[in-house]
């Protein structure tokens, strides 16, 4: 039989709180935070084929951005 995948094991849901619930989420809600890639505005868009792309450029761009930020590489470099 051929294996396809890891089932991710659900947490466990409990009335009280746990510390390192308590920390994933934290960490969670911090990184999703930061991933807002919309510039501020309203938007148009005559198909729905020119919002997907839309939603993709700017998601490829905001992906970019961060990786500049954590790497510490300047954008005219390509080494």
């Amino acid at each position: 039989m051929k294996i396809v995948g890891k089932r991710i094991v659900e947490k466990e849901i409990s009335f009280e709180p746990r510390g390192d619930y308590l920390k994933e989420i934290a960490t969670w809600n911090d990184t999703i935070k930061e991933i807002r890639f919309f510039p501020k505005g309203i938007y148009r868009y005559k198909t729905h084929e020119e919002a997907d792309e839309h939603y993709l450029n700017c998601f490829a761009n905001k992906i970019a951005k961060n990786e500049l930020k954590n790497y510490g590489r300047s954008e005219k470099s390509n080494d």
